[in-house]
Formats: structure tokens, sequence, C-alpha cells
């Protein structure tokens, strides 16, 4: 008869005869008394085949895992509503998050800047339809509130638990060091490499916005063309080396009359070009007597009497009340300069 309840399986670890290793399932049913001698008896079951694969189950999410934890890119998983259900390692350290589980969860809105919130929220409905978004740019914040550029791919994926259920797969990666360097070849693309001003390209894209400041603000500003005069001459007798001295020169007289504020650029070769902002139409000439006597006493090379410099002068004001476009300015104060320039040789 039986003397004892039935305990817990077990599993044990068994060596077989020929030395390989084996898993056993070890369910107890009870005993029995025979012949004075108390008997266990149970169900034994090989489950080696289940184990081992149990076994590479594990080892393959813990390989996973470690390959997700150790990418040097932000791995994320978040639902249709922004909530974030799981991080990597990464995501920790570049968002300053706790890494979560499904019982708490943080917004990835929390992550992203408020100027790119709505960028956002249009670019998940996207990835409902098509499932897929590849190197969308949005302004990510750090955890000490530094801001970095991220490109972020994404994938829609199904739920293992709700058919009914999506989530999105989130790889970001911080390029931040990428926009640096772009910002830095633009700004390189933008200045003259002789004077430090701006060029014809980096005026004309900061003059635009001014434009739209001065329209909106109803503010005028006189756009201003100089040109060296006989620069060919300076150049032809005494070499290309003064030449360049000649144009900085040019420059730094510019710079000593106009305002940090005004736009001051190279326009090519021995021109150059100001946008002198919220000016009125009839205070250019006082400007232009500054900037003569300037020259006059102090660029005019007084020790060496080589040459003087002087500049060829055309104008164009900016009437926010009867508005035109940038390059309607440009041809006006520069058909007005060379009109002065042949007036002089007279």
């Amino acid at each position: 008869m039986s003397t004892g309840k039935e305990s817990n399986i077990i599993n044990p670890k068994i060596t077989l005869p020929n030395g390989d290793s084996a898993w056993i399932s070890v369910m107890p049913k009870g005993r029995h008394e025979y012949n004075g001698q108390v008997l266990n008896f149970g169900i034994i079951k090989d489950i080696t085949l289940l184990k081992r694969t149990t076994l590479a189950l594990k080892k393959t999410e813990h390989f996973y895992h470690s390959i997700v934890d150790l990418s040097p890119d932000v791995i994320a998983v978040i639902d249709t509503e922004g909530q974030i259900l799981e991080i990597n390692q990464k995501a920790i350290e570049l968002f300053g998050t706790k890494k979560t589980g499904r019982e708490k969860s943080a917004n990835i809105f929390e992550v992203i800047t408020p100027e790119f919130h709505e960028k956002t929220r249009k670019d998940m409905q996207k990835i409902l339809q098509p499932g897929v978004l590849e190197d969308a740019e949005y302004q990510i914040s750090g955890p000490n509130g530094v801001i970095f550029w991220g490109s972020v791919s994404a994938r829609l994926i199904p739920s293992s638990e709700d058919e009914t259920a999506k989530y999105i797969l989130l790889l970001i990666r911080n390029i931040a060091k990428r926009k640096a360097k772009e910002e830095q070849l633009s700004n390189l693309a933008a200045l003259d490499d002789l004077t430090g001003l701006l060029n014809r390209r980096g005026f004309n894209l900061a003059a635009e916005q001014e434009i739209k400041h001065a329209f909106r603000k109803q503010e005028g500003m006189v756009l201003l063309f100089f040109d060296i005069d006989d620069f060919k001459a300076i150049n032809d007798k005494f070499g290309h080396a003064e030449g360049d001295s000649a144009i900085k020169e040019a420059t730094r007289a510019l710079r000593s009359i106009f305002r940090e504020s005004d736009i001051v650029a190279r326009w090519g070769g021995d021109e150059f070009v100001v946008l002198a902002l919220d000016v009125p139409e009839g205070r250019v000439s006082s400007l232009m007597l500054r900037l003569d006597r300037l020259l006059r006493t102090k660029y005019s090379t007084p020790n060496t009497q080589k040459y003087k410099i002087s500049f060829s002068l055309g104008t164009a004001y900016y009437d926010p009340h009867a508005p035109v476009s940038l390059g309607e300015l440009e041809a006006i104060a520069d058909t007005m300069m060379y009109k002065n320039k042949q007036l002089k040789k007279l």
C-alpha cells in the first residue's frame, strides 16, 4: 500500500554508461512496502532533447541580448503611442533613461525635442502604413539637457502575445559629429578664403533671411555694391601679393565703418557687397563720407605711397512698403556702381 504523498518533479542531469550526459524527468508517484522494505516508484522520462533545446534557446537569447547591449546605436521598442517598452544599454547612456520593462514605460516624446514632436507624430503614422522608416533626422535631448542630432530608422513588428498589437523597433544613431562636420563644411563653403568675409553664396543665404525679417518688421535696408578703383593696375604694377593686401585693407575699412549686425561680403574679385540693416535711405551719404575719410587717412598706404584705396559705389534701398526681391536689389546696386565707375574715367 501507499505510504507517502507524491513529491515535486525533479529534472536531474545524469551520466550515461558511455560517458555522455543526459537529463531525465522524475515524477514520484508514491511508496509501497514490500517484504518489509519501502519502495519508491514513479515515472521517468528522457528529456535530454527538450533540455538541450531550452539551454540552446537561453544561450541564443543571452547572445542576442549581449549583441543588442553592445551595439553603438540606440535600439528601442515602442508602442504606437510612443511608450518605450524596451531599450538597450546605449539608450540608457544616451538618453539618461533607466532600462524599462513593460510594467513602467517612458515615452519617446520625452527624448525628442519639442520642435520635432509634430514630425515624430507624422513619421509614426507613416510607419504604420508601409511599416518602415529610413534615416529620419531629429534633435534629441540627452540626460544633461545636451541637444544632439539622431538618425532614426524604424520597422513595424507584430506582437508575439497579441495579434492585434503592433510595436515599432527603433534604431537611433548619434550623428552629432556628422552634423557638426556638415555645418563646418557649409560655413567653409560660405566664406571667402582671403578675407574671412562671407562669399557670394553666404551673402545671399544671409540676406534672404534679413529681407524676410525686414518685411515683417517693416524696416528699411540699404544694399551697397563696392568696387575697388584701379585694382587691375595695382595687380599689374605691384603683383598679386600686393593686390591681396589691397583686398584685405579694403575689407578692414568696410568692417570698420559698418556694424557687426550688417552683412559684409566679398562678392568676387575686387567687388564687395554690404547689406546695411535698419538704415534710412538718407543715411547712406553720411556712411560714405565716413568711409572716404577713413580711406584717405588710414588705408592709403602713406608710408610707401604705392597706391591709394578708393571705391566706386552703387546702392539700392529696400522699402518694405514696396518690396522687391534680393536679385532685383543686387541688379540695381550693381548697375549704379558700374555707372559711377564709368563716370570716374571721364
